[in-house]
């Protein structure tokens, strides 16, 4: 039996209940909205209810499910449910109103509740259906655990044969790439390549996108270069898009080579490099401590109309400091002003550490009280070098002082931090270790 034929099977496995649309039967639109009216109004609503379905003579359990899917409310939603399931002589929930009762409990992100209901299904035999297990794993995984958004995932594979809808699909590849757990995204991309098609759309520019750029932030970028040429063609980068991903992965690479070629290839197919783009290029060639090629990009950029925003400047002022000195970095932060743009933190956090590095703390000093004068706020990494210097010129006292000051504003200083501020402490007679 061919491939084909078995994806027009498969849905009579995973039936969609009824969705309550214009070829709804008028009585029963009436009846599930009169419900919730019931349910959000009425303080009797009980007894209301049973009256109004003994009148019409319709069975709960058959539109169950319709008031589950238009309640926005997971409080009614529960209430409804435990009314409609625990009545006399009422018949067990089918699958439908479980799944219903699934994505309202998902969609608000009562993860608790959800494991009470899914226990309860396994127990009565009852299969949730993949629209609602797609919501779980959503709600599973925007919550940040990965692990049971996995699980559900490899539960929708396992009882269904196919994975669950894009959305889901693309939702927890997301959190497995931020979670730097790459291999495993990479099995739930190649799932979602091989059991789409017909109907059921598993997977979308969005998807490669995420797994291309998870790739590329490990470190393989052939690999994510190969998996967007398996999509659209050898050589064929769809849109700039992958191109920044692509050419940002070289440069944290440190193969600017290999990204300048991207750079110039995407410029000769029609594309227009973005701010992304620059970006990632002037951190490549910033590693490299090569200016000639940042003021070319840099001049390339103004003339296209490119705002440089802090994030790139405080890229150069990095370089200029670690390639030259303090003194190079404080001359980008005077051009950086008279573009336009604002120092932040983090370009004084630079200035400081390097002027630390140099031993020159009354510099670093100057750099913080300059920060300070401009309104911005210190935080660790602006205190941590000055700390680590002082201990090391025996200024026991200042360092404890700008140790008390990290914690103070809620910084937890790493551990490196600990270490000099114990040795300090022997040192100085202040701590003795038997």
């Amino acid at each position: 039996m061919s491939k084909t034929l078995l994806s027009r099977i498969k849905p009579l496995h995973n039936p969609k209940p009824a969705s309550l649309s214009s070829s709804s039967p008028p009585h029963i639109k009436r009846l599930v909205n009169d419900t919730i009216q019931i349910l959000r109004a009425d303080d009797q609503w009980e007894q209301s209810l049973a009256t109004q379905f003994s009148e019409t003579e319709t069975l709960v359990s058959d539109v169950a499910h319709f008031v589950l899917d238009r309640i926005h409310d997971v409080e009614l939603g529960l209430k409804f449910f435990d009314w409609a399931f625990k009545r006399p002589y009422c018949c067990s929930p089918d699958g439908f109103a479980y799944s219903s009762l699934l994505k309202l409990l998902a969609r608000f992100r009562v993860l608790s509740e959800i494991e009470l209901v899914m226990e309860q299904m396994k127990f009565e035999e009852v299969k949730p259906t993949i629209d609602a297990l797609s919501f779980v794993i959503r709600a599973y995984a925007d919550s940040g655990l990965v692990d049971k958004a996995l699980d559900f995932y490899c539960f929708v594979v396992k009882v269904y044969d196919c994975v669950p809808d894009v959305f889901a699909c693309n939702t927890l590849l997301n959190v497995l790439v931020k979670n730097r757990r790459v291999d495993v995204a990479r099995r739930v991309y190649d799932e979602m390549a091989e059991k789409g098609g017909g109907d059921h759309v598993c997977m979308d520019n969005y998807s490669t996108c995420i797994m291309v750029k998870g790739l590329c932030k490990a470190g393989k970028v052939e690999e994510g270069r190969k998996l967007i040429e398996d999509r659209w063609g050898e050589s064929c980068v769809p849109n700039v898009v992958f191109y920044n991903t692509l050419i940002d992965g070289y440069c944290k690479k440190g193969d600017v080579e290999n990204a300048n070629q991207l750079f110039k290839e995407l410029k000769l197919k029609g594309f227009l490099p973005t701010l992304e783009t620059y970006g990632a290029m002037i951190n490549g060639y910033c590693k490299e401590g090569n200016f000639k090629a940042i003021d070319r990009l840099l001049m390339e950029m103004k003339e296209r109309g490119l705002t440089i925003n802090v994030q790139v400047h405080n890229s150069i002022v990095d370089a200029r400091c670690k390639h030259g000195s303090s003194a190079k970095g404080v001359d980008s932060v005077t051009m950086m002003i008279e573009c336009g743009c604002e120092p932040d933190i983090t370009t004084y956090n630079i200035l400081i550490n390097s002027s630390c590095k140099d031993g020159k703390v009354e510099e670093a000093e100057q750099f913080l009280n300059n920060a300070m004068e401009r309104g911005l706020v210190p935080n660790k990494f602006s205190y941590t070098p000055l700390f680590h210097v002082y201990f090391r010129k025996g200024e026991h006292c200042r360092a404890l002082d700008v140790f008390t000051k990290i914690t103070e504003r809620g910084h937890k200083p790493d551990l490196v931090s600990y270490g000099a501020l114990i040795h300090g402490l022997v040192v100085s007679g202040k701590l003795i270790l038997h």
